[in-house]
This record gives C-alpha cells, structure tokens and sequence, in this order.
C-alpha cells in the first residue's frame, strides 16, 4: 500500500512537470512584454522541453512499475496465501484440462466417493486439495515452491504456530522411506514441526518414525474423519 501512495505521489508530479514544461514553451507568446528577447524565448523554449522531457520519463517509469506490479500479482510468487474459508466451498477441485475430478467440500458426497475421486487426481491438485482442506480448518496457507521444496508442499498456519506439511497421493500403504524427507524439509522451513497427509495408511515404521520425529500422521481415516466432515 506504501508503494501505491508512492507511485501516485510521482504520477501526479510526472503530470505537474509536463504542464510545467508546456506552459514554459508557450509562454513566449503569453508574455510578450516581458520575454521579448532571442535569448529569453530560447531559455523558456528549452526549459520548457528539458522540464517536460523529466516528467514524461516520471510518468512511463510510473506506468511501468504498474504493469510490473499487475503482472507479479497475476502470476502469483513461489508462497501464495490463501484465505482461510470460514464456510464450506462447492467449488471443485480439478484438472488444468477439461476433465474435472469434483471433490466437494462438506457432506455432498461421501468419504469413499471423494476418495475415488482423489485416486483420480495428480500430485498438484492433490496438494491444492489438502490446502483447501487446511483453509477450511482455519489454517493461513502457503504453497511452496512446486521444484525444490525439501518435500514441503504447504506451509500452514494457526495461532502463530507454522507448520510444514508433505502430501502423498498414494496407492500403496507409506513406510518411513516416504516420508522422511518431510523432516528435513520442516528444518530448512524453520517451522514448529511437520505433517504428512495422505489418501492412504501409514506402516509400523513410518508410525515409529513420526513419533521419534515428533511429527503427525493424517491418513486415509483422519482425513475423512477430521478434516473431510
């Protein structure tokens, strides 16, 4: 917001300049009597033309950095914050295509049909999924960057306490090799711990794991018990 009072602070001067210049110019002809001289009416001419020169420069540099700003905010950077829903969504989780795989959010469908629907799904829509769920819990949600995120795909947020979160679109139940690198991934995030979630179960090691790592386990069952009602 400081930026945008800036930015129209020097358009509305980028726009005094060029009047500026402009009466500078014409004012040979207003004042007669006074500019009356070769020399004078060069120095108002050419005042005129280097002053309106300096604020047109003001005002595309202005336009400019719109356009930057307008262009960043629709491409939207590596951490986007999403809105917590304070009320359930119908609106469906999908393909980038056209074919959509509707998960509906609240009681319209059943834990088994959504889950259906989740086997369905990529690893990108899988995550906006568990964001949308996590919004819908009341969690402040950021995605991480799609490459490279140390196995962090969200980071979310309640009464001040962040946490990474990995998520595992899977057909086969999840051992402690799966989810390991969630860990690591919490450490370079510097955040109070991790959560893997996932449409699946965890095996004996992958429960062993998390609780010598002190992380939580969101699995087939807690997911349609805690998060999907």
């Amino acid at each position: 917001m400081k930026e945008k009072n800036v930015r129209y602070v020097f358009t509305f001067l980028a726009w005094v300049l060029m009047l500026l210049g402009v009466f500078l110019m014409v004012a040979q002809f207003i004042f007669t009597d006074v500019i009356n001289t070769d020399s004078r009416k060069n120095a108002f001419l050419y005042g005129g033309i280097v002053v309106f020169a300096l604020g047109l420069i003001l005002l595309v540099a202005c336009i400019v950095q719109k356009h930057d700003e307008k262009k960043q905010t629709s491409q939207k950077p590596s951490f986007e914050r999403m809105s917590s829903a304070s009320q359930p969504s119908s609106r469906p989780v999908g393909t980038y295509g056209d074919n959509y795989h509707i998960v509906h959010m609240g009681s319209r469908q059943t834990a088994e049909e959504k889950f259906n629907e989740i086997a369905k799904m990529d690893k990108t829509q899988f995550v906006i999924y568990v964001a949308r769920l996590f919004g819908y819990k009341g969690y402040q949600v950021k995605f991480t960057p799609v490459l490279d995120n140390y196995g962090v795909d969200l980071l979310v947020e309640k009464m001040g306490v962040t946490l990474a979160v990995g998520c595992y679109l899977a057909n086969k139940v999840l051992c402690e090799r799966d989810i390991a690198s969630i860990v690591e991934g919490s450490k370079y995030y510097h955040v109070g711990g991790a959560i893997a979630v996932t449409n699946m179960y965890f095996d004996r090691s992958a429960l062993e794991f998390a609780k010598k790592e002190k992380m939580s386990l969101v699995d087939r069952n807690i997911l349609a018990e805690d998060f999907m009602k």
